[in-house]
């Protein structure tokens, strides 16, 4: 189903295709992210280093044989994670060669938590662009699924996917669809203070138009409210 805007001529649909657990269909399918790090334990006596000393030692090594670009880094002080988003296309890495998009969660002492890649259907999430913490401790990610933009709410607790949206402006020819492009992060209104409701904000491009987006949340569902 493709919902509609009204308020733009260069109108904006999407898939309605919100994360479920009991849709094998609609589902954000997870797969764990296949890692190499040097040590997952603490170096000896890492409570009596100093700060340089540690921050000498600290340096991750997560990758495969071919190309890692990382689009994403921030700091989770709540959970005293670091949180790095990009892609890939090592088949060593990620379940294929082709571009995949990754997150991995490392606590403060270097320590692995999780890693995954992230599938919209038989489709890979190729590219992450941008994220952020929202007021509920989770993450808002962008990036580029099957050559359209998409937004996706995080958790940090294990890397699940919340909430989802895979976005297209519609009246368009399939055949010959706009080239997408998304550059930056999203941004969740948690409770917004006119009406209380929870809202995404994103932004992209479809070939030289730029589209502005607010996205209504209500639990697992995701709506277009406007477009421009």
């Amino acid at each position: 189903m493709i919902q509609r805007s009204s308020q733009s001529k260069r109108r904006i649909g999407y898939a309605q295709r919100p994360y479920s657990l009991l849709s094998a269909l609609f589902a954000i399918l997870l797969v764990t992210l296949f890692f190499t790090l040097p040590t997952t334990a603490k170096t000896a006596d890492w409570d009596q280093m100093t700060q340089t000393c540690r921050d000498k030692l600290f340096p991750i090594v997560s990758g495969g044989s071919k190309a890692e670009e990382v689009a994403c880094t921030l700091n989770d002080p709540e959970r005293e994670y670091i949180i790095v988003g990009g892609n890939t296309t090592s088949s060593d890495y990620a379940p294929a060669a082709n571009e995949h998009a990754f997150i991995y969660a490392v606590d403060y002492d270097g320590n692995w938590v999780w890693g995954k890649f992230f599938y919209n259907e038989s489709y890979a999430i190729s590219t992450i662009n941008g994220c952020q913490l929202d007021d509920n401790g989770n993450l808002i990610v962008t990036g580029i699924s099957d050559q359209y933009p998409v937004i996706l709410e995080i958790s940090l607790d294990d890397g699940s996917v919340e909430s989802f949206a895979s976005l297209a402006l519609i009246d368009t020819d399939p055949a010959n669809p706009p080239r997408y492009s998304i550059q930056g992060g999203g941004y969740h209104e948690v409770n917004d203070p006119i009406d209380g409701n929870s809202y995404f904000y994103t932004a992209f491009t479809a070939d030289e138009y730029l589209m502005f987006v607010k996205i209504l949340k209500k639990g697992k569902e995701m709506d277009v409210v406007w477009s421009f």
